[in-house]
């Protein structure tokens, strides 16, 4: 991927400024929300904004680091300076510097708004639509639980395991993707991803849990709720694989245990919150999947191979009903195909058509010979 600029640089604005009024919106949401329980969204927000704030950080650390390798690897006798000069050349008007800048400061935002207003959920809004959702997956498969259908397949502690690590992963790979969309990614591409990426946390991730208030299967025991006795047999396989995950055990069953006893003591502090309804895990790979098609066929194929893994472990791992998957891939497609009808419209797609590109600094001719010889 490579980073177009010059051309008409102002029109970063149609679709940051849009994205800033979005998280705005959802930090003025997350003080309402706060506010009404009788606590101060502030010290809870700058809690979830500062982690998310490290995970840019030490994502952009990596990828220096990897860039510094690379040009040692390739005997470049002044990587630093190539480096900035490529840098400055990206970032020299400041709507160029802020379409760049602007998502690595509005993520951490983002996410601490979305954060506090997902602990809140529970206690503003109770678990109302488990046993329709329950329900309707039973339906969608002719009377059987899907997790039935994944255990039958991939039934194993090893297969388990493995999904739950998988599954796990799924969080070091959104500040990396904002950081790559953000500083490295073409114009259209980056301005596609980050206002599609703002809207579905705002639209799915808090509106759409708001909406659709449900604890997912693997609560239901906790909750001596009348769907619970359909998901024991997926418990019990869940406790199988634990008792072989070694000592850190299964991820999906401490995390269980820890929402758990935040829930039951009101405990308001990162990282804590119930919601299934829509599953995030799929809405975020549903969103790699459509801008990874943008950059290619085979980072569209890895994207929704990755999607297909994650799907089946919402279900595996009895985080969400198979439904919650189902929204969660088709309210991103919503969203995709609005946002690329927005920047065609607005005219961002036009003015910056005829940007031309701008490269990376090339190895100098002593460096590669260098290396070759």
């Amino acid at each position: 991927m490579k980073q177009s600029g010059g051309a008409n640089p102002q029109a970063e604005s149609l679709w940051l400024i849009p994205a800033a009024v979005i998280v705005l919106l959802l930090w003025i949401a997350a003080a309402i929300g706060a506010q009404r329980d009788g606590s101060s969204a502030l010290p809870l927000a700058l809690g979830y904004t500062l982690d998310a704030l490290r995970g840019i950080l030490l994502t952009i650390a990596a990828l220096l680091g990897y860039a510094c390798v690379r040009a040692i690897w390739r005997r470049d006798p002044r990587p630093a300076r190539r480096l900035l000069g490529a840098a400055i050349r990206n970032l020299r008007t400041p709507w160029l510097f802020a379409g760049a800048i602007g998502p690595l400061v509005l993520f951490p935002l983002l996410l601490g708004a979305f954060g506090t207003l997902k602990v809140l959920l529970p206690l503003h809004v109770p678990f109302m639509y488990d046993t329709l959702f329950a329900r309707i997956d039973r339906a969608l498969f002719f009377g059987v639980d899907p997790w039935r259908i994944s255990h039958a397949l991939f039934g194993s502690p090893t297969a388990t395991i493995l999904l739950d690590r998988i599954y796990t992963g799924w969080l070091a790979l959104v500040p990396l993707t904002t950081v790559g969309f953000a500083l490295v990614a073409r114009r259209k591409d980056r301005a596609r991803f980050i206002l599609a990426m703002v809207l579905t946390w705002a639209l799915l991730g808090v509106a759409g849990a708001w909406a659709g208030s449900s604890a997912g299967p693997i609560f239901l025991d906790l909750l001596a709720h009348p769907e619970a006795g359909r998901f024991a047999g997926l418990m019990d396989h869940l406790r199988a694989a634990d008792a072989q995950a070694g000592p850190s055990g299964l991820t999906a069953l401490r995390w269980r245990a820890v929402l758990w006893q935040a829930y039951v003591d009101r405990d308001l502090s990162f990282g804590m919150g119930i919601s299934a309804m829509p599953s995030m895990h799929n809405a975020i790979t549903a969103l790699y999947l459509f801008a990874a098609f943008r950059l290619g066929k085979w980072w569209g194929a890895a994207a929704a191979a990755y999607a297909a893994i994650i799907f089946l472990g919402s279900v595996h791992l009895a985080w969400h009903y198979m439904l919650d998957g189902i929204v969660s891939f088709g309210g991103v497609a919503l969203i995709w195909l609005a946002v690329d009808r927005y920047l065609r419209w607005c005219g961002y797609d036009r003015l910056v058509a005829g940007a031309p590109a701008i490269k990376a600094p090339a190895v100098p001719a002593d460096a590669g010979a260098a290396r070759s010889a």
